[in-house]
């Protein structure tokens, strides 16, 4: 690190295989959190063009320990917090920052965007039309346009050629024609990419490394290990 960073830096890896990047700042004020998926829109499954973006969105709507599809941004709201996702060609970020105060029960949430999303049917309905309004409300931006114009262009056989944003068309109304199942391929999609192996996670704070190690395990030691075989 260059001799001006008086940030301490320790990783490790959790015997589950999620990779853990922790970072002692005695400035901050607050404590932030990341996760990145190595998993982008380039593993779409072609009969779901679209389905990383919609990931992205499902995991923050409830989970099998935290049910309410608002307790996530209830919970950061009230500890002051903010956050954000993103999903790009061959990653998926999420991050968030929140009061010291709150970042142990804020951590505990997010957590389970990873372990046990609950990818609820009526969730997945109702977040389906947000996620195509959002398809919508760009369509107008030139930049867009010719972004996937260009992808448009490339070979049919390379994944490059998929639409990345996903809306009603490609991830619900044709695929159920054919007698697929979004919620199921949500669950398949989780399954496979987002295990242990393929997470990055950063912590940064003005605790020690000790105590962010202590509330990483506390919090993401319920991911099922991963093996070479069930998360190459």
């Amino acid at each position: 690190k260059p001799n001006a960073d008086s940030r301490t830096y320790v990783h490790t890896t959790f015997d589950s295989g999620l990779r853990v990047m922790l970072v002692q700042d005695a400035e901050a004020k607050n404590t932030g959190c990341a996760m990145s998926v190595e998993a982008g829109s380039l593993d779409d499954p072609a009969d779901f063009q679209g389905l990383a973006h919609f990931t992205e969105h499902m995991v923050f709507l409830g989970s099998s320990k935290y049910p309410d599809e608002d307790e996530f941004s209830r919970v950061l709201a009230l500890h002051g917090g903010r956050d954000n996702a993103f999903t790009t060609v061959d990653e998926t970020v999420f991050y968030n920052q929140v009061s010291n105060e709150g970042a142990d029960r804020v951590m505990d949430i997010f957590a389970r965007f990873f372990i046990d999303p609950s990818f609820a049917p009526g969730m997945v309905d109702r977040e389906i039309h947000a996620v195509d309004a959002e398809h919508k409300k760009n369509q107008p931006d030139t930049d867009r346009r010719l972004w996937h114009l260009m992808r448009s262009k490339a070979n049919v056989e390379n994944p490059g050629h998929f639409f990345t944003t996903g809306d009603l068309r490609t991830l619900k109304t044709e695929p159920e024609s054919h007698g697929k199942s979004l919620v199921q391929a949500l669950r398949a999609f989780h399954r496979a990419n987002y295990c242990a192996r393929r997470l990055h996670l950063v912590i940064v704070s003005n605790a020690s490394a000790e105590e962010q190690l202590a509330m990483a395990h506390r919090h993401f030691d319920s991911l099922p290990p991963a093996t070479q075989e069930s998360c190459p």
